[in-house]
């Protein structure tokens, strides 16, 4: 027997980036999956935010609007 799924979004990890991302995309009543092999909101994203440059910040900020702009047609990232 073979289950179909129907997401929008597919986040690989279940840190701090990766539930940050389920939560603003579910908020935006998008079909959210997180595929984890460790504990729900295992902790690894939270030591790398310390080693992020202003330019890093830059660019994810920069995809992330970008990604909502195409995904929602929305114009502004809050």
């Amino acid at each position: 027997m073979s289950e179909k799924f129907d997401y929008d979004l597919i986040i690989i990890g279940s840190g701090a980036a990766g539930m940050s991302a389920a939560r603003a995309a579910a908020a935006s009543k998008i079909r959210v999956a997180i595929i984890e092999n460790e504990l729900v909101g295992s902790k690894s994203d939270i030591y790398r935010v310390a080693q992020l440059s202003a330019s890093d910040i830059a660019n994810q900020y920069y995809e992330a609007k970008k990604f909502l702009q195409l995904s929602n047609n929305q114009d502004t990232l809050t």
